[in-house]
C-alpha cells in the first residue's frame, strides 16, 4: 500500500493547527516550515480596509497573495484594496508571518477553553491533541460507548454523556465561556444548528466539520467562523501523491476554487533560468515565495528561478493543469 489516508485524523490535525493561530481561518506551512500561509477575514475595524495595496505598510517578507470576495478569487495588484468581509491570504517567511499574525485585527484572547460536540473519530483524535497543549477540553456526546472511549484517552478533560442540542445542558456546562465551540457530529445540518445555538448562547468562535462541500458557502454566510471539509482536506493529500513531477504539497482553498502548491523547479524546465516577469504565467496564478537552500524570500519581477528551487504558487484550480508543467523538468 503506497498511501494510507485517515480523513478524521487529517481534519483533527487541521483544526488543531488553526486553533494554535487564533487570528487565522486557515493556516498552512510550506518548505519544512520556512514559509507560512495564513487566511484571515477582514473586519470593519481592520487597519487594512479600503487602503490601496501599494500604500499598505506590510513587512517586506510578507505578500498579500490572494483575496476571496463573495467567493470570487482576486490576485491583488497595487491599486486593489480589501473591504470588510473579504477573506485574505498572506504568505511569507514563517517568523515574519508569526509576528504579523499578532498585529492583525482579527485576533482573539489566548485560547483556554474548548467545547467539542461529538465524540466520533475526529473528536477522539482532536480532544487529546488539544489537551496536550494545555487547553481545557470539554466534550458532549450522546453515545455512551463513544464517551467511554474518549474518556479513557483524556487525563484532565471532561466527557459528558448528553444531547448537544439541549440548551439547558449547554448553559450549565458554560458554553458562553468557551473560546471555541467545535461541532463534529456526523450530521451536517445538526452541526450548523449547534454552531448557531452556541453563538446565540455566547460562544466567541465556532468551527464546523462538514461532509458535503456544498454546505461550506451556506455555513459561512450564516456566521459560522470556520468550516472544514474532511473530503477536501483528504483530496489535497491525494493530489500531492498522485500528481507527477516535483509537487511537494497541495492545499485546496475556498471549496477547491484555488490551490496553494509547493513545487520543486525541475532541471531544464521552462522556468529554469527565467525571470518571473518573462514566465508568461496566467493572471490567475501568483508566484508567492521561493526557498533556495535554507533561505525563503518574496520574489519580484526580476527574480530568476533555478533548478531545485522550491516555489509556492497560488493558482485558480482550472489553470493548474496547464501551469504546473512549466515548473517540472522535461520528461517528468
Amino acid at each position: 500500500i503506497d498511501l494510507v489516508i485517515n480523513p478524521e485524523r487529517i481534519t483533527a490535525g487541521e483544526i488543531d493547527h488553526i486553533l494554535m493561530t487564533p487570528s487565522a481561518l486557515n493556516v498552512d506551512d510550506f518548505a519544512d516550515g520556512k514559509v507560512r500561509m495564513f487566511e484571515a477575514k477582514v473586519k470593519e475595524d481592520s487597519p487594512i480596509v479600503n487602503i490601496p495595496l501599494k500604500d499598505l505598510d506590510i513587512p517586506k517578507d510578507i505578500l498579500m497573495a490572494m483575496v476571496f470576495r463573495r467567493h470570487q478569487m482576486i490576485i491583488p495588484h497595487g491599486n486593489d484594496y480589501v473591504i470588510p468581509g473579504d477573506n485574505v491570504y498572506f504568505v511569507g517567511k514563517h517568523e515574519a508571518i508569526r509576528e504579523f499574525e499578532n498585529s492583525f485585527s482579527n485576533t482573539y484572547e489566548k485560547l483556554e477553553k474548548v467545547l467539542i460536540i461529538g465524540a466520533g473519530r475526529t473528536g477522539r483524535f482532536l480532544a487529546p491533541m488539544l489537551e496536550k497543549q494545555g487547553i481545557q477540553v470539554k466534550v458532549i456526546e450522546k453515545d455512551k460507548d463513544r464517551c467511554q472511549l474518549l474518556a479513557a484517552k483524556l487525563k484532565r478533560g471532561l466527557v459528558l454523556c448528553g444531547d448537544g442540542t439541549d440548551i439547558d445542558l449547554l448553559i450549565e456546562e458554560g458554553v458562553s465561556e468557551a473560546d471555541v465551540v467545535i461541532c463534529l457530529t456526523e450530521d451536517d445540518k445538526l452541526n450548523l444548528l449547534l454552531a448557531q445555538l452556541a453563538k446565540h448562547l455566547g460562544a466567541r468562535k465556532t468551527i464546523v466539520r462538514v461532509a458535503r462541500n456544498e454546505y461550506i458557502e451556506l455555513m459561512e454566510k450564516v456566521g459560522v467562523d470556520i468550516v472544514l471539509s474532511s473530503r477536501l482536506l483528504s483530496a489535497g493529500e491525494v493530489l500531492r501523491f498522485v500528481r507527477k513531477g516535483g509537487i511537494v504539497s497541495v492545499s485546496l482553498l475556498e471549496g477547491a476554487q484555488a490551490e496553494a502548491l509547493e513545487i520543486i523547479v525541475g532541471e531544464n524546465s521552462d522556468v529554469d533560468g527565467v525571470a518571473v516577469r518573462d514566465m508568461n504565467l496566467p493572471p490567475e496564478c501568483l508566484l508567492c515565495a521561493i526557498v533556495r537552500g535554507n533561505e525563503a524570500y518574496i520574489p519580484n519581477g526580476n527574480t530568476v528561478l533555478h533548478a531545485n528551487d522550491r516555489v509556492i504558487l497560488f493558482i485558480k484550480s482550472e489553470f493548474s493543469k496547464t501551469t504546473v508543467p512549466l515548473f517540472e523538468g522535461r520528461g517528468a
